[in-house]
């Protein structure tokens, strides 16, 4: 577990530092992303293993790291940090709905989190963000129902895939 959360926010640490450097990010939106390593490490390990996001690891970084990308200023300006936020979260209580429920709860609390840090590079990139977790997510499944390690009534982690999607995301619009 310990090897995985390091690694995962190894990479994490990476992509943002790279995208963040190209963009010229200011030491409040550092800070920002610095803060959200950890959590989103924690969180993608926590989901793989037991299908839940704590919503007291989501909920508490998201504050933070909006409260740093808020001192800060981005490319796409203050403004589109909590527009992003907030559309994600929107955009994954539709999911859920849509659904019916396969969305956990966990995945609507960690969007804020996800889309501020998404908004501060491009709003615009959140298309990104759900486009690539929709296909990876896809392809698993299928992958894992096809050697017969699940089924279709069994549950997956989607938390994993909507953080890739932000930092495949992030990553897209830095460059």
């Amino acid at each position: 577990m310990w090897m995985m959360w390091v690694g995962s926010s190894a990479v994490t640490a990476a992509v943002l530092a790279i995208s963040a450097d190209r963009l010229d990010a200011d030491v409040w939106s550092w800070l920002g992303f610095g803060a959200a390593v950890v959590p989103l490490g924690a969180l993608l390990v926590v989901d793989v293993l037991t299908h839940r996001l704590p919503r007291q690891i989501s909920l508490v970084s998201a504050a933070v790291v909006l409260g740093f990308l808020l001192i800060g200023d981005g490319p796409s300006g203050r403004g589109a940090v909590v527009v992003a936020a907030i559309a994600n979260c929107l955009i994954s209580v539709v999911f859920r709905v849509l659904t019916r429920g396969s969305l956990g709860m966990g995945d609507v609390m960690v969007a804020p989190l996800l889309g501020a840090i998404v908004g501060w590079f491009s709003p615009w990139a959140m298309v990104a963000l759900w486009l690539v977790a929709s296909v990876l997510g896809a392809v698993w499944s299928l992958v894992v129902m096809a050697s017969g390690r699940r089924s279709r009534r069994d549950h997956i982690a989607y938390g994993p895939f909507l953080i890739v999607g932000t930092l495949v995301a992030v990553l897209g619009s830095a460059f």
